[in-house]
């Protein structure tokens, strides 16, 4: 079981929720959250293990629900546990919790675990696409994922489409592919990273670090406020 692979979600494993809506002088803008259900979960432990060598157990302790998802290994002869906690839903408060441990029991288990990296989404909407209702203001309008590429090794998204329903694009976050060891030879080789906007040299690490995280490339100061202009 040591070489098991948890494969990457797509576009069809996820669904948007609403976060929030917020009215600024600009407009009326949406805040999405990416999630999966539990039913993708179940569908990875069985791709990944097969469906007879996975089962889950609940208990629960004070006022948390928790989930153990055990895994066959057949190597050791016995069962490999990882566990977790829950929170409860809005509608359904023990069933809420029993379906948040068991997603969060597989994320232990490293299904999805790259969404703490999903970009932040927020939509500008439309007239007509939100109703204000005293101080509450309702969105009508469906989203959904249309693609979305992970790179696994920088442990970033180098793609993220969000589409309206009548598939108009609404949101994207490109970003070139730069491995993360071609910065870390450059560095060994001249002792300093360069910027890849001006061609610069950047003595400070923390920048370096920062503008791979969030550009997936080496870029000065100068360099990553373009970028934000340009964003």
């Amino acid at each position: 079981m040591s070489d098991y692979n948890i494969r990457l979600l797509t576009e069809n494993d996820v669904e948007l929720r609403i976060q929030k809506i917020t009215e600024t002088k600009k407009g009326v803008f949406v805040t999405l959250l990416v999630y999966k259900d539990a039913r993708t979960d179940m569908d990875i432990l069985d791709e990944t293990f097969g469906p007879m060598n996975w089962q889950r157990k609940h208990k629960l302790i004070g006022n948390a629900m928790y989930c153990a998802i055990s895994v066959w290994d057949d190597e050791k002869k016995q069962w490999v546990e990882k566990e977790d906690a829950g929170k409860e839903s809005y509608s359904e408060s023990e069933k809420g919790q029993a379906s948040d441990s068991f997603k969060r029991s597989g994320v232990n288990w490293g299904i999805g675990r790259e969404l703490y990296n999903a970009p932040k989404i927020r939509i500008k909407l439309e007239a007509g696409e939100f109703i204000k209702e005293g101080n509450t203001i309702k969105c009508f309008k469906n989203f959904s994922v249309k693609s979305m590429v992970y790179d696994k090794e920088n442990s970033l998204y180098t793609e993220f489409t969000i589409v309206d329903e009548d598939g108009n694009e609404r949101f994207s976050l490109k970003r070139p592919t730069v491995k993360q060891n071609v910065i870390n030879n450059r560095k060994k080789e001249d002792g300093v990273a360069v910027c890849s906007g001006c061609g610069n040299t950047i003595t400070d690490e923390r920048v370096v670090q920062y503008s791979v995280r969030f550009y997936n490339q080496p870029l000065c100061r100068d360099c990553q406020k373009t970028n934000r202009k340009a964003a």
